[in-house]
């Protein structure tokens, strides 16, 4: 019995030695697994140029590899590379490079750690007798209210080197790093060249085009006759100009704002107001009050007559002298629709010819606010609070509705129309002429409203203080208001979600549509009550106020 006892503790003990060594053998297997090489080094970089074995200087700080030659190199070689054991290189060491560029390699250690060399080849210039700069490349660029900032690698050289920047090949300045920050103009595509130079003379040069940004633009004017140009992106004016036209907002064609001179009106560049020679020679001593255009015409009106140019030549086409007055017209594919204050009649004008297809004539009263053109007929209001809709071929009315405190704009969501009164918000049918919903607590409204994301924007007028509303076009609910510190009656324009409008204390305001946070603020002198007109790019996007007739 003492005898098995012995032979059972010397099993159990054997047994306990046993696990012990698996465990440890175990632990020490997945040790060596987990501990991975961490080694990412370039240790040789050559280039072979006709037979001649040329060694790279490799800076292990700053991840430097930098070749002085004499050599012309050839644009395909193939660099012999080491580099540390178990790790990779991308891109492989096995494909031809153009040395004469900027070329870096990613080494990746095994257990996933990466370095970045950048390999720079400085060449001897036989002219100068000596070793030029490095060549440079492009890290990054970007735009920072109206400047460019602009990154390169620095150009590698046994001398200091100083950087000159050129746009469009005009200097624009020295730098002592690879850094600089360069005005730009909106709108285009710059030609940038920087050269590095050393202290004998030796350069090199980088070239690279810039895409600028697309200028967003708001041109507005106050009621000292001054036209400005609001870059909206900066907040801030770019440029002035005294006016003598009444349009109720800035007409914006072949790429250039209009403006009234003494005699005529006069094509603007848009980004520094200067003259292009484009101009309309005015028929009489009255300033022109609206216009519209399309394709081929400009159509403008003053309190003579309404008169159409050709759009690219700017010569008359025709006059109609009977369609004369202040309230805004609107324009449909092969009609223009304007008022007459001599008989208070509609005229539907012939677009080529100026001949008046058709009249419509109330038996009293006169036009209140603009005609909104709704698929095939036209709205019309009139003083006296009647609202029409008539057909636009024929001019023969399809229905009316009696009464109210004179209708100022109208303006389509769906198949409704909402027309605003003086404080007072409904929609009609389309079709029908029902009233759909009414909203009466408004206020004073003067300006027209304006569409946007699913918003109708609307400012309005008080006893020296305004507010500026977001309605649901659905029902008339109030989304939001803002308290303005002046009277709003000029008409807002929006775009990607801000609405622009000024008030009568001389400011222009930029309001998010969505929940109505103030994006700033900027004056523009005096007592505004025309409205903005907004331009994005060379004219890509026009957005007018709903006050004139583009619908």
């Amino acid at each position: 019995m003492r005898i098995n006892r012995r032979l059972q503790v010397y099993f159990d003990a054997n047994k306990l030695l046993f696990f012990c060594y698996l465990f440890f053998a175990i632990l020490n297997s997945c040790t060596k697994d987990e501990v991975k090489n961490s080694d990412y080094r370039i240790t040789s970089f050559q280039l072979t140029i006709e037979g001649v074995i040329h060694e790279g200087q490799i800076n292990q700080e700053t991840g430097k590899i930098s070749f002085f030659l004499e050599n012309v190199i050839p644009s395909n070689l193939v660099a012999s590379i080491s580099y540390s054991e178990s790790a990779t290189i991308s891109p492989s060491e096995n494909l031809e490079q153009d040395f004469n560029k900027v070329i870096r390699y990613t080494v990746t250690a095994e257990n996933g750690l990466e370095k970045t060399y950048t390999v720079i080849v400085n060449q001897y210039n036989e002219d100068t007798g000596n070793i030029d700069p490095g060549s440079m490349e492009l890290l990054d660029s970007s735009f920072e209210g109206r400047e460019v900032v602009i990154d390169w690698t620095d150009a590698e050289d046994s001398d200091n080197i100083i950087y000159k920047v050129f746009k469009n090949s005009i200097e624009m300045g020295e730098y002592s790093i690879s850094e600089a920050r360069v005005p730009f103009t909106y709108n285009q595509v710059e030609k940038f060249e920087i050269y590095a130079i050393d202290k004998k003379g030796g350069n090199s040069k980088l070239e690279f085009d810039l895409e600028t940004p697309k200028s967003e633009l708001i041109f507005i004017k106050n009621f000292s006759g001054v036209l400005m140009c609001i870059d909206t992106k900066v907040q801030d004016i770019l440029w002035v100009k005294g006016t003598r036209d009444r349009f109720y907002a800035s007409a914006i064609v072949n790429n250039q704002v209009l403006y009234g001179d003494e005699n005529n009106l006069v094509g603007l560049n848009l980004l520094d107001g200067s003259e292009q020679g484009y101009v309309y020679e005015r028929k009489n001593e009255y300033f022109p009050t609206e216009f519209l255009y399309d394709d081929n015409s400009l159509y403008v009106k003053d309190y003579v007559g309404m008169y159409s140019f050709d759009i690219n030549t700017r010569e008359i086409i025709w006059s109609n002298l009977r369609s004369r007055s202040d309230v805004p017209s609107a324009i449909g594919d092969d009609l223009i629709f304007t008022t007459s204050s001599l008989d208070y009649t509609l005229h539907a004008l012939d677009k080529v010819t100026g001949e008046i297809v058709w009249e419509f004539s109330p038996l009293y009263g006169k036009f209140a606010g603009r005609p909104l053109v709704v698929e095939n007929d036209l709205i019309i209001a009139y003083s006296n609070g009647t609202i029409y809709s008539v057909s636009q071929e024929t001019g023969e009315m399809n229905w009316e509705i009696i009464g109210g405190s004179g209708p100022r704009s109208f303006i389509q969501h769906g198949s409704n129309i909402i027309v605003i009164e003086n404080n007072t918000f409904f929609a009609l049918d389309i079709t029908t002429g029902d009233e759909i919903w009414r909203e009466s607590t408004l206020g004073y409204i003067v300006g027209s409203p304006f569409l946007h994301n699913g918003k109708l924007l609307v400012g309005k007028a008080g006893n020296g203080s305004g507010k500026f509303y977001a309605i649901d076009p659905n029902n008339g609910a109030i989304i939001w208001e803002r308290q303005i510190s002046g009277a709003v009656s000029s008409s807002p324009v929006a775009f990607d979600n801000k609405v622009y409008f000024a008030d009568q204390d001389g400011y222009l305001y930029c309001y998010d549509v969505n929940d109505g946070s103030r994006q700033w603020r900027i004056t523009v002198g005096a007592y505004v009550t025309n409205s903005p007109t907004f331009v994005r790019g060379n004219s890509e996007v026009i957005v007018y106020p709903t006050l004139l007739g583009f619908n």
